[in-house]
Formats: C-alpha cells, structure tokens, sequence
C-alpha cells in the first residue's frame, strides 16, 4: 500500500510539472494539485507563501488528523504569508486555528531541483514556518526551500483517552501531510520529489528525529538536525495521556467521554480559552510522544537508516541561563542543587566558578553538557554521532557551531541555542539589513561555508565539496567539524571538552 501511495505521489507530481512546463510564459504562477497559485519573484528566487496543504483544524478536526484541503478555482494569491497557529508569546496573536499553510522558494531556473524541508523550532509552543525565509537559501545554494507551520502547544500536542485513536501528536501528523504535499506538488515548483532532505532546529529537530521513526511520514532520503539529538528519549504516549489527565478539567470539558470530546471540540472552548490553560502549564509539557501509532518507537532506534547532519552550538544553555543568570556563587550552588539535588556538589567541583567569567556562564556550561536534556545537551549530541556510527548504516556528519560573535543576535554572549540560524537564514530574528546590522564580515564567510555545507548535504548527502574544509563522516571522536570564524576544521574531541565521561559517570547517559 505504501508503495502504490509513493507511485501515486510521484505520478500526480509529473502530472503538475507537465502544466507547470505548458505555463513557463509565467513563470510566478504554478498549478498545484488544488488550483494554481501566484506568488512573486526576488533576487533571483521565486516565493510562494501561504499555500493550504489541510483542512483548517476547526470543529471535529481540532485535535483530530489533519484532513486534505479543499480546491479552489482561479489563481490563488500567494504573495503574503499566512498566519501564525495559535500560540503563547507571540506579538501578533491569532485568534483563528486556520493556520495550515506552508512557503515555498524556488530559483527561477529551477529543474529536478533538491529540496529542503524545514521544521521550525519554539519548544513546541511557538513559532512559524515564515519567519524563515528561504530566499537567501535557494539563491546561494540552488535549492528549494519549503517551510510550514502546525499546530503548537495544546493544539498540537494535547492526549486525552476520550479522543479515541487520536495520539496526541497532531503538530507532528501536520508535518507529514506538508511532507506529502510536497510529494504530490514540489515537480511543479521545479523541484524532485525524489530528493528531498527533512531538517529542523530545536523542536523542529525533535521532530525531524520523530519523523525517522513515523511511518506516517516519508518522502525524505536524508535529515539535519540541529540542536535537537535523536538520541534523546521521548516521553510515551501513556506518560503523557497521564500529565495531561487534569487538563480538560481546567478546560471545562467535564462528563463521559463522548461529553468531554464535544466540549472539547467546541467553538464555546475558544482559542483564548486554551491558551490561557496552556500559559498556566510547565514548560515542556506539550511535545511529541511515542509509542502511539504515530511513532512506535524511540527515534534513537532510527540512527543510520538515513544519512544524518546533526550537530548543536557551543553554549546551548546560554539562551535560557544568561537573560537571568545566577548573581554569585552562593546562587549558582543553589542553582545547581535546584537541577541536581545530592549530585550537585560534585558538579560544582566539576565546574569550579573560579574558572569561568560569571556564575551565569558556569550554569550555562552545566546546563549545556549535562544529559539527558533534549533541546540544549551537547552530550546528547555526542551520543546521537556514536549510535549512528555504531548501526553501521548511513553516515552521519558531526558539527559544533562556535561562533563568538552570534551573540549579537541572542543577546547572549557565545553560541547559544538558535546562534547558528542567521547564518542559514538571513532574515530570521530580523538580522538583515535594514532590520537588523547583519553578520560581520567573518562570520558572513562563515555563513557562506555553513550554506556551502549544507546545500551540499541535501543535493547528495555528503556536506563536501570544492572550496570547503574537508568534513568527514563521524568515525573518530575528533570527527566533528568546529563551525568557528577562520577555524574551520575537525580534530576536536567535542564528547571530552564537554565533559561527557563526567556526566556519564553520574549516570546521566544516552
């Protein structure tokens, strides 16, 4: 059955690039397997933004299986970005949950094209597919860049018993229906179904890992992953069904089952409702889950079946520590009794404040090596490189990004979580000009290389190519190439300068 879907696909896909071809008089305008699209034309790359991939997930589609969207007639107008799904933080509220859009860019020229599908990170609970435009990407690479947004939070992530077959994972059964839709439709922007590479960061690395071990998902021959190991667990699916237990209480939705589902999927349980449940929620309780249908299994168990770009940033920690770091020793010791209870003495030995600036870089350093912590552990890195390399199977190319001066972007010193974006995506958090002051001239270089490794990673799977340091795949411990301003190169061993026998030896292993 999966093999006549993928036929299906490929066949409705050579279908669309035959119109596609018949309407190359105008080239802005694309015909998908819905209606036809217009978008527009800059530097060079051709955007497509706000496309429906599914059914707005309203009534009986909240916390249900995203359903296809419906065909329009005429050409549809995609020169504006559709907007957010409905999530906490955000400057521009939306109140709506139709939200299931995704962005296409395209070089103008493109043909059989490679593709990069991107997931975007926010912990789950926030963020959006066109805050990264893929205009800079597609120009300078020569590749197609497809970005969508899913369900956040409680839209996304919510398991309630009472819902049936329903898993909870409906953010991640989002993600694969834009994976599909790019199957059915990608020949018509140009590009090749058949050569399409799934990527993300943070969140959106957790859940490139889960789309490894989905077999709801496909379409993809190869993963980046950025700061996001695979080889952290997720929580199961009856771990998760059990935390979110009193939530339809606080919602309101009271009864039998059939009683809380309807309440449940009311237009009385507002958007505003939800999310000021969610806002009252611990960070982290919405994610992911296994063990449902949706993932069976633990991504880990995936490592080596395709090959793998994954790496993270030098002081990951340094994003949630540094805006309200501890003032003095006696509150980094508390800190770390906080986080680690009896182990904390030895981890203050461990890490002495006396050789770091600040108590706040102290922690973050803890914080960024210590394991398991999905989004922010270097350690779980390093276990996520010596698992694949141990499956014997697809290799997999090991980074650390290490730019001093990406703090300009964070406002963090160091390369912190979400430093290395910038320089894959120019406009993200506003830093191209005339918004923000842009990359300084060597870390721009180091843009261009980045750009270079990865364009290159999703034409065939190997980051290498003409003009590059040379990037080996992780065989060695000292494997990992150091993403630094003119220092480019392997030879460190990342696993012992970020202290992993050390966390190892506490029993916080992958």
């Amino acid at each position: 059955m999966r093999t006549f879907s993928l036929f299906a696909a490929v066949l409705t896909a050579a279908l669309l690039t035959a119109s596609a071809v018949g309407a190359a008089d105008d080239p802005i305008v694309v015909q998908t397997d819905k209606g036809s699209v217009r978008g527009s034309v800059t530097n060079g790359v051709r955007a497509f933004l706000g496309i429906p991939f599914a059914a707005p997930p309203v009534g009986p589609l909240r916390f249900n299986a995203p359903k296809p969207a419906a065909p329009w007639t005429g050409v549809r107008d995609a020169t504006q970005a559709a907007a957010e799904c409905p999530q906490t933080g955000s400057s521009t509220q939306n109140t709506t949950e139709d939200c299931l859009y995704l962005n296409v860019w395209a070089p103008l020229n493109a043909a059989k094209t490679p593709v990069l599908v991107f997931i975007y990170g926010g912990g789950f609970t926030q963020g959006n597919g066109a805050a990264y435009d893929g205009t800079w990407l597609a120009a300078t690479g020569k590749v197609i860049v497809v970005t969508m947004n899913y369900r956040n939070g409680i839209f996304g992530f919510y398991a309630n018993r009472a819902l049936g077959n329903a898993t909870g994972n409906y953010g991640l059964e989002d993600q694969q229906a834009a994976l599909h839709w790019v199957q059915r439709n990608i020949g018509s922007f140009g590009g090749e179904p058949r050569n399409v590479t799934l990527g993300g960061e943070s969140a959106g690395a957790v859940s490139t890992c889960a789309n490894l071990a989905s077999p709801g998902s496909g379409g993809f021959v190869r993963a980046i992953v950025e700061s996001g190991p695979c080889a952290a667990p997720l929580p199961t699916l009856g771990s998760v069904e059990d935390k979110h237990a009193p939530i339809a209480a606080q919602l309101g939705c009271t009864g039998s089952d059939a009683q809380v589902v309807a309440c449940l999927r009311s237009s009385d349980l507002t958007v505003q409702k939800l999310l000021a449940v969610q806002q009252t929620l611990p960070r982290g309780t919405f994610s992911p889950s296994v063990e449902g249908a949706d993932v069976p299994v633990q991504p880990r168990t995936y490592l080596g079946r395709v090959p793998l770009l994954l790496g993270g940033n030098n002081l990951e920690a340094g994003y949630l520590i540094l805006p309200n770091p501890p003032a003095n020793a006696a509150a980094y010791q508390t800190a770390l009794a906080q986080a680690y209870g009896p182990q904390a003495d030895a981890i203050a030995a461990h890490y002495p404040l006396a050789r770091y600036q600040s108590a706040g870089l102290a922690l973050s350093a803890v914080e960024t090596d210590s394991a398991p912590v999905p989004t922010i552990s270097i350690c779980s890195d390093v276990s996520s490189w010596r698992l694949t390399r141990a499956s014997g199977g697809y290799p997999i190319y090991a980074y650390e990004f290490n730019d001093p001066g990406a703090y300009a972007f964070t406002g963090a010193p160091g390369a912190v979580h979400t430093a290395e974006l910038p320089y894959l995506f120019q406009n993200w958090n506003n830093v191209a000009p005339p918004a923000g002051q842009g990359l300084t001239p060597a870390s721009q270089t180091l843009s261009t290389t980045m750009i270079g490794y990865w364009t290159n990673f999703i034409k065939n799977g190997d980051p290498n190519g003409p003009g590059l340091p040379t990037w080996p795949p992780f065989r060695l411990d000292t494997d990992v190439i150091q993403l630094a301003p003119r220092a480019v190169a392997t030879g460190i061993d990342v696993g012992a300068e970020h202290q992993c026998p050390f966390w190892n030896s506490l029993g916080r292993s992958l």
